[in-house]
Formats: C-alpha cells, structure tokens, sequence
C-alpha cells in the first residue's frame, strides 16, 4: 500500500461510513507500513473471473487486466460502469 493509502483509507471509507468501530486508526496505519507488493500468481488450470469498476478509484488497472490476460487467455472480464473500486455499493 502506498503512503496515501492509510489516510484516504480513514477519511474517505472509516470514518464517512461510521465504521470506526471495525478497525482503529492505528491498525490501518500498520497494514500500510508493514505492506509489501507480490505478484499475484494464480494456477493456470483454475478459471478466473475479473470484476472491474471502470471509473476513477478502480485498483485493476489497464496493465493488470493485460497480465491477467496473459497468464490466463479464457478469463471472464466484467465491467462496472458505475464504479471506481466500491462495486458493491454502486452496482445492483
């Protein structure tokens, strides 16, 4: 998670939907500090299903869907065209 990530993630998501109750301050300030980036490697033998929002704030960018792609040809790509990352929330 980048530097960024902690506070947007208490400001815009925590503390606007009254979830401060479900994690504190200091935990998600941890999570970020103590993250690091993996590549993400899924067996080629399973299916696999991308669910994207395509606005702002989508964490599945052009160069991820590529890779998914690559390593997985027959994989099912669905867009959300009224959704940056929150699909749950603004999809019905």
């Amino acid at each position: 998670m980048d530097e960024s990530w902690a506070d947007a993630y208490i400001h815009e998501y925590l503390i606007p939907f009254a979830r401060t109750t479900h994690i504190r301050s200091e935990a998600v300030y941890r999570i970020q500090q103590e993250s690091v980036e993996v590549e993400l490697q899924v067996p080629s033998q399973i299916r696999l299903l991308v669910m994207r929002g395509t606005l702002a704030g989508s964490l599945v960018q052009d160069a991820d869907l590529d890779h998914y792609l690559t390593s997985h040809p027959d994989a099912e790509i669905v867009h959300f065209a009224h959704s940056g990352h929150d699909v749950e929330r603004t999809e019905p």
